[in-house]
């Protein structure tokens, strides 16, 4: 290597260094302020119900209010429209389901992309779906 060539990548190095030390200093800082934690169904469902759960324990942690916002409609696209043209900068947050996926397959024009406007945090849990239905016939023994 040359003697330029050394010096150019100290010098790129060295200009790199404060962006990095900039994003950790503003990791430490997170959060200042309230969380806005978006459900995208109805109070009282199970999504709205682990949202509260974990809302309580990040309040806790952080020590910063979770605010639970219910946005139903649209199957859940109306909630992660909202969070997808939010700031991106953490301090809004969605509970999605596997309608989400669903979604962009059955609708033409969504007004955000899962892949690109939206990042995954953490998988929360899952649970079951049962269909039950009532006999129609009862047998003659």
């Amino acid at each position: 290597m040359t003697t330029m060539t050394i010096r150019s990548l100290a010098c790129t190095a060295f200009l790199a260094l404060p962006p990095a030390f900039a994003a950790v200093a503003h990791a430490a800082d997170y959060p200042a302020r309230p969380i806005r934690y978006v459900v995208a169904f109805a109070p009282g469902g199970i999504n709205d119900i682990l949202a509260r759960i974990v809302g309580q324990k990040l309040n806790e942690s952080w020590g910063q209010p979770v605010i639970v916002d219910n946005r139903p409609g649209a199957g859940g696209n109306v909630g992660a429209e909202i969070v997808a043209k939010s700031t991106p900068d953490g301090y809004t947050i969605l509970n999605i389901s596997t309608a989400h996926t669903i979604s962009q397959t059955l609708y033409a024009k969504l007004g955000y992309s899962l892949e690109r406007d939206l990042a995954p945090v953490v998988w929360l849990g899952g649970s079951s779906l049962i269909m039950v239905v009532t006999r129609l016939f009862r047998s003659r023994t």
